[in-house]
This record gives structure tokens, C-alpha cells and sequence, in this order.
């Protein structure tokens, strides 16, 4: 069987690309909406601080992906999905990793839903939409990817599915903190902060 190594990182690629030009088309389509403002308004905004919200967004999402890279490393520096498959070690420092990203979330998602205030329980509506987006992504690539690479042995391993959910997982917290921080964007733009 050909290292499917190379089939892992194109799929990680691809999401992560679909998940940027997602992102992307939604800030030009909400920079399309937005109420002008002055240059007073403008330099106004500008110097504001960042909310409670955005810095609890932005720590989560910055955790988040330090955890995501770490995983990546020790996968790849573990050989891929053959030695992933041989070392019970590695798979246990990949599941310490999928729980830590787990309590990263809780944390600041709870953080975040308890310091907001008005403006930003219409900043945490945007989170369900691009974790929503995210993972159908994420799911269309997997499922795509792994039938075509697997498709003359009749079947992906094992192996696959763990990293699928893992996958989905990691993409779901990002998205969730990506949201909050389109949200707390786009948000003041429409008159709404």
C-alpha cells in the first residue's frame, strides 16, 4: 500500500484552503454592506480596543491551532497513518492533544458566551454559520479524498475515520472562534455595534 502521507496533507490543504476563500468571500461580501463611514469614524473605529470577546476569540483560536500543529507534527514526524497505526505511544500523545483542544474550547467558549453583552450576542450568532460551512467542507474533502485514494483496496483503514473526527473536531473549534472574530468585524460595520 503507497503511503497515503501525501493524500493527508492535500486533504489538510484543501481544507484549510476552502476554509480561507470561505472566509475571504464572506468579509468581501460583508465589506460590500458596510455603512460608510468618515475618516473621523474610521480612525475612530480603528483605535477602539478590542472587546473581551475578540481577545477570548483570538486566545482560543490562537490555542486552537497551536494544539491543530502539534498534532499535525507528531503525526507526520511519527511516520503518518503507518506509524500511527504501530505506535500506541503516538496515539496517545494525538488523543492528549484532540482532549486538550476539547478543554481549550469549553474554556473560551463559555468565556466567550459569559462576557458578552448585547453587541456580542449578535457577533456569537456568526459562529454557528462558519462552523456549519467548515465542517461541510471538511466532510466533502474527507469523503471525497478517501474513496478516491482507497477506491482499488475497497476500503479506507481504520486509521481514517479517528483522524476524520479529529479533523472535524479541530476545524469546528477554529470556526467557532474565526466566527466570533468576522462576527466582532462585520458587526460595527453594519450598524450594529
Amino acid at each position: 500500500m503507497d503511503s497515503p502521507g501525501p493524500w493527508i496533507a492535500i486533504l489538510l490543504s484543501l481544507s484549510t484552503l476552502a476554509v480561507v476563500v470561505l472566509g475571504v468571500g464572506a468579509l468581501l461580501r460583508a465589506r460590500a454592506a458596510v455603512i460608510p463611514l468618515s475618516a473621523e469614524g474610521r480612525a475612530e473605529f480603528a483605535a477602539l480596543p478590542r472587546t473581551p470577546l475578540q481577545k477570548t476569540a483570538w486566545l482560543g483560536f490562537a490555542i486552537g491551532a497551536a494544539l491543530g500543529g502539534g498534532i499535525l507534527l507528531i503525526y507526520f514526524a511519527g511516520g503518518g497513518s503507518a506509524g500511527y497505526d504501530v505506535d500506541p505511544a503516538m496515539r496517545m500523545r494525538i488523543l492528549a492533544l484532540f482532549l486538550a483542544s476539547l478543554a481549550n474550547f469549553t474554556l473560551f467558549s463559555t468565556l466567550a458566551r459569559t462576557r458578552a453583552d448585547e453587541r456580542d450576542r449578535a457577533v456569537l450568532g456568526w459562529a454557528p454559520h462558519t462552523q456549519a460551512i467548515a465542517i461541510l467542507l471538511v466532510m466533502a474533502a474527507w469523503c471525497t479524498l478517501l474513496p478516491i485514494r482507497f477506491h482499488d483496496e475497497g476500503a479506507a483503514p481504520t486509521i481514517f475515520f479517528f483522524l476524520m473526527m479529529g479533523s472535524v473536531w479541530l476545524v469546528y473549534m477554529l470556526s467557532f472562534f474565526v466566527g466570533l472574530l468576522l462576527g466582532s468585524w462585520v458587526a460595527p460595520r453594519h450598524g450594529q455595534g
